[in-house]
């Protein structure tokens, strides 16, 4: 980690409460968020934090610029995981798709993926994608991995 993301790190942490407090109020976060962003943007911390506020507050055209600022896989999945909500499966898949080639031994963009394949109803591209998860190379696993691998695992024993 860098000294600027380690400075960044540490003034995000003295201002963090009080930006949950103002997720709720759109008027007053944007306020902050344009006094302090300078001194923000480079907390990875603060960037899931914003970038979740910002994609349920923004117009979807003002999507692309947002990823110009965070090209990072959480952002993308959370951008996929917003059109999931909205029902545009094609968009989602697309960022999920993203965020997986950015970053190829996390778990989650892949997850994702499969979970979209199944809530559309495309067995053949879960499959594809249950089987992908599985044979993984994973870094690090923890509870969260082992449980996605479960699950993936589950789904595929019981679609034979």
């Amino acid at each position: 980690m860098t000294y600027i993301n380690v400075k960044s790190n540490l003034y995000f942490r003295n201002v963090s409460s009080e930006i949950v407090q103002l997720r709720e109020n759109n008027r007053q976060m944007q306020r902050y968020i344009h006094k302090y962003y300078r001194r923000l943007k480079y907390s990875h911390e603060f960037c899931r934090i914003y970038v979740s506020w910002i994609s349920k507050n923004i117009l979807e055209n003002e999507i692309f610029n947002v990823l110009e600022l965070f090209p990072t896989s959480e952002t993308y999945c959370i951008f996929g995981e917003r059109y999931v909500q909205k029902g545009i499966y094609c968009k989602a898949e697309e960022y999920f798709k993203i965020a997986s080639s950015m970053t190829p031994n996390r778990i989650l963009p892949n997850y994702n993926l499969f979970k979209l394949y199944q809530k559309s109803g495309d067995k053949e591209k879960a499959s594809l994608m249950a089987n992908k998860i599985l044979n993984q190379h994973i870094k690090i696993n923890n509870t969260q991995t082992i449980r996605m691998q479960f699950e993936v695992e589950n789904y595929l024993k019981s679609t034979k």
